[in-house]
C-alpha cells in the first residue's frame, strides 16, 4: 500500500474564537502523515497510525490562545482533521476504529453534559 496524506486544517475556527487581530497572523497548517508500509488489516499497526493522525490533527489545531471558545474550536478543528484522513484512506478497519472512538466521544459528551461543537 502506498498512500500518504496530508493533514491540512484551515485554523479558521480558532481565528474566529482568538480574533480578528489574530486572525489575521494565522495560515493553515500541514502534517504529513504516510500510511506507505502500514497495513490495515493489521489491528496494531491501524491503532498505531490512528495515533499519528490524531497527534498531527493535534499539532496542527493547537492554538496559542487558551480559553474556552478557542478550546473547543480546536478540539473541532482536530475532529474535522482526522475524520478527513479517515475518509481520504479509505480502510475498512481505520473507518471502523475512528467511528468507535466518535461514539465514545458523543457518550462522554451526553453524560457530562460537554459540547465541543
Amino acid at each position: 500500500m502506498s498512500r500518504s496524506i496530508f493533514i491540512a486544517a484551515a485554523l479558521s475556527f480558532a481565528a474566529l474564537a482568538a480574533g480578528a487581530a489574530n486572525a489575521q497572523e494565522r495560515q493553515a497548517a500541514q502534517v504529513h502523515v504516510s500510511a506507505k508500509h502500514v497495513d490495515f488489516n493489521n489491528a496494531r499497526e491501524t491503532r498505531g497510525f490512528y495515533a499519528k493522525l490524531n497527534a498531527a490533527a493535534q499539532q496542527v489545531c493547537t492554538s496559542e490562545v487558551s480559553d474556552p471558545m478557542t478550546n473547543m474550536a480546536d478540539a473541532a478543528c482536530e475532529r474535522e482533521a482526522v475524520s478527513d484522513a479517515v475518509k481520504q484512506i479509505d480502510a475498512p478497519q481505520l473507518s471502523a476504529l475512528h467511528g468507535h472512538a466518535d461514539q465514545a466521544v458523543a457518550y462522554a459528551e451526553r453524560n457530562t453534559g460537554s459540547r465541543h461543537n
